[in-house]
């Protein structure tokens, strides 16, 4: 009966609960539900927030400057903003709110959410905080905040789990327990973030700490510093370093902080410049030296020194060039290391070691064999010291029989010439019988013939027949003796020779002589400039001795020729063949017989000679010489050409005059159906002063020639204008304008 009863007051029980108002169970469950909910948010909005700071942290370091701030709005309330960098993308950080007590606020704990920040410690460098704490790792070591060359910087992270906060400092590998997560709004990160400034934005974080940033970065601003890796400092000695601010301002602040016992000391010379002084720990410590600089806008630069106290340096640099004939090579090397040399398998055939020098700079010795093959060879030999942790590369590439470096010598992929050896090569390989026709070649850098033996380049027999730009580089110092057909090319058919620099060349012969070429047959030249000496001869000139059928442009001699028996002696060409010579002018010093002038000593009736100058000096050995300013005996055109230098007589015998009827200022003597049109001289120029445009053997047509006086003016107007109303007037416009009261062609 008793078991009935209870079984009677359970049924009645569950009856009478059924009626029951459960409503509070249901808000208490909503109101947790909205506070993890709460919870979830403010974890990822703070986590949003360690990161932005991260990204701060690292815009300053890599200085980097903001482009714009926005405001993040919810609900018409302004709760956060958004950050853009010039570099680094953009960042949202969150406004905060002090937490609020727990449920029922008289026996609940009070509200906890971390608050996490970064300080600048004495080191210079920033570091996370925690509730106003160093963050420290398991061995209690700081935990950086921004990495050093985009390294060691650690970002924490946040989590809430059975109620607690917990942080990683691991990448979420583990997570340290914190407290217990009541509250339901956190402690701000940032207090405020300030963006009134012009010059920069201004982060101030919950503990006070304030970070200012750029708003735009001077594209100038920068540090130098000579060298910043692996400076070689021994234990309690130092080394000085120089650096160069640009853009820092009138007074920079400089500073240098350095960790594990490194000492900087900076001194300014001046303003934009100074010494840094590094004292390397004793006993030797690895370590580093930041170098700070602000300037004047309150930006900030910085550069990391990294210092070892081994040595292994190739004091010469690491790549040698080798000539095709072999021979000793020395490589200076600089050490306080042991070392194994390592020459590769396919090198050994060529390539042996001698011996080293044991020294503190030592000199490792190889044996280079000759290179019998006409193609180049090159290997790289290792220095490894012996604990296998550096190894340094030596490149030795030796030249071949050949004349080219690269290239297939197509007009795309020219054949690339940069050594002395390879000049000689080429000439050697044209005079056997290889014209390089329709062939390109490019000269890459100066090329220096002091010490070498320099070959000229086609014979009458094996023309050079190709294509050659140097560049705009220098050829320096060759000599050249012989008979004839002798310069840099003795004979060019079908040729092109542009930007070449002919330097204090020598040549010495009989006939046929030029700084650039000594005849040329269909050969187009341009934009060379040469300088040097051609003592004697006929058929001399600074560009060619004589050309045929060819085209000069926009060249230059500066070089000196002839002697007292030169004839067909020109600045630019001794003999002109149905020729064209446009945009050149001489300058250097001329000494002839007969048929010598300042552009062409002899023009043929096709020869055409247009915007071109002379300014040497003349001397005349043969009172009846033929000698011009331009031209020395001309049958062809001459348009819009000055003279303004000096002829004298007999080569610098005074006393001695000179025949007026063979000497002008513009041509001695001018041929039946030749032309001069356009040409001045100057009045004053003369010892003579009878010498006219011409001299009276005159029986080619003359317009508009005569002489301009000191001020640049002939009849009346302004020379300069005259020639360049010329100028102007042509279709094509391929002549160069002229300039200034002593007319000169703008180069």
């Amino acid at each position: 009966m008793k078991k009935v009863f209870t079984l009677i007051f359970v049924a009645l029980f569950i009856v009478v609960s059924c009626k029951y108002d459960d409503s509070t169970i249901t808000d208490r469950v909503d109101n947790i539900e909205n506070r993890i909910q709460k919870l979830e948010k403010l974890c990822t909005e703070m986590n949003t927030n360690i990161n932005a700071l991260q990204t701060i942290i690292n815009a300053l370091e890599d200085k980097d400057y903001v482009t714009s701030v926005i405001p993040v709005t919810e609900e018409d309330e302004e709760i956060g903003y958004t950050i853009s960098f010039s570099k680094s993308g953009s960042i949202t950080i969150y406004n905060g709110k002090d937490g609020e007590d727990g449920d029922n606020g008289k026996d609940g704990e009070n509200g906890y959410s971390p608050v996490i920040g970064v300080t600048k410690d004495t080191d210079g460098l920033y570091y996370w905080t925690l509730d106003g704490n160093w963050m420290s790792d398991t061995e209690g070591n700081k935990i950086k905040a921004e990495g050093l060359n985009g390294q060691d910087g650690i970002t924490p992270k946040l989590k809430i789990k059975d109620d607690y906060w917990y942080i990683s400092y691991d990448n979420e590998k583990t997570w340290i327990k914190l407290n217990k997560s009541s509250g339901e709004d956190g402690d701000p990160f940032f207090q405020f973030v300030d963006i009134s400034n012009d010059d920069y934005v201004i982060f101030k974080l919950a503990d006070g700490t304030e970070i200012m940033l750029p708003k735009k970065v001077s594209d100038q601003f920068e540090l130098n510093i000579e060298t910043t890796k692996d400076i070689f400092c021994e234990a309690g000695n130092s080394v000085k370093i120089k650096f160069n601010i640009i853009e820092g301002g009138e007074n920079p602040q400089v500073e240098c902080l350095g960790e594990n016992g490194w000492i900087g000391n900076n001194t300014m010379n001046n303003s934009s410049e100074g010494v840094i002084t590094i004292i390397a720990p004793d006993p030797y410590k690895n370590g580093k030296v930041i170098v700070f600089v602000t300037n004047d806008k309150k930006q900030i630069v910085m550069k990391t020194l990294t210092f070892t106290d081994k040595l292994l340096s190739i004091t010469d640099g690491n790549t040698y060039n080798i000539s095709k004939d072999g021979g000793p090579l020395e490589i200076n090397i600089k050490t306080n290391m042991d070392y194994s040399i390592n020459i590769p398998n396919d090198a050994k055939s060529w390539l042996s070691y001698i011996s080293t020098k044991a020294v503190r700079n030592e000199i490792i010795t190889l044996e280079v064999a000759k290179n019998e093959d006409v193609l180049s060879r090159e290997t790289t030999l290792t220095l490894t010291t012996v604990d296998g942790n550096e190894t340094f590369s030596i490149f030795i590439y030796q030249l071949g029989d050949t004349f080219y470096s690269s290239g297939d010598g197509s007009q795309s992929s020219p054949y690339l010439l940069e050594y002395e050896e390879q000049l000689i090569n080429l000439a050697n390989f044209v005079n056997q019988g290889n014209s390089l026709e329709n062939k390109y070649i490019k000269i890459v850098k100066d090329l220096d013939f002091s010490d070498k033996n320099f070959v000229t380049i086609g014979t009458t027999t094996n023309p050079f027949k190709g294509n050659i730009d140097g560049g705009n580089e220098t050829i320096s110092n060759f000599q050249i003796s012989g008979s004839e057909y002798l310069g840099m090319f003795g004979y060019t058919e079908n040729a092109s020779i542009k930007n070449i620099i002919l330097e204090n060349a020598k040549v010495s012969g009989e006939n046929y002589l030029g700084i650039l070429i000594g005849k040329g047959n269909t050969t187009t030249v341009e934009n060379v400039t040469v300088s040097g000496t051609i003592n004697s001869g006929s058929n001399i000139g600074g560009i060619m001795g004589i050309a045929v059928n060819s085209s000069i442009n926009s060249c230059f001699n500066n070089a000196s020729m002839g002697d007292t028996k030169s004839q067909y002696l020109g600045g630019i060409i001794g003999k002109s063949e149905n020729t064209v010579i446009t945009n050149s002018a001489n300058n250097g010093r001329l000494c002839g017989f007969d048929c010598f002038g300042g552009i062409v000593g002899y023009a043929d009736p096709k020869t055409h000679i247009k915007n071109c100058y002379n300014q040497a000096q003349f001397t005349q050995a043969n009172i009846y010489g033929n000698v011009g300013g331009i031209v020395g005996y001309n049958c062809g055109y001459i348009t819009a050409c000055t003279m303004r230098s000096t002829i004298n007589a007999a080569c610098g015998q005074s006393g001695t005059s000179f025949s007026e009827s063979s000497t002008g200022a513009i041509c001695g003597y001018n041929a039946p159906g030749s032309v001069l049109l356009k040409c001045f001289f100057i009045q004053v120029s003369f010892s003579n002063s009878k010498i006219d445009y011409c001299g009276s053997l005159n029986w080619g047509s003359c317009s508009e020639c005569g002489p301009y006086n000191a001020s640049g003016y002939y009849n009346g107007s302004k020379v300069t204008d005259l020639l360049n109303s010329w100028v102007h007037a042509q279709s094509n416009m391929e002549y160069n304008e002229w300039e200034g009261t002593y007319p000169k062609l703008k180069k």
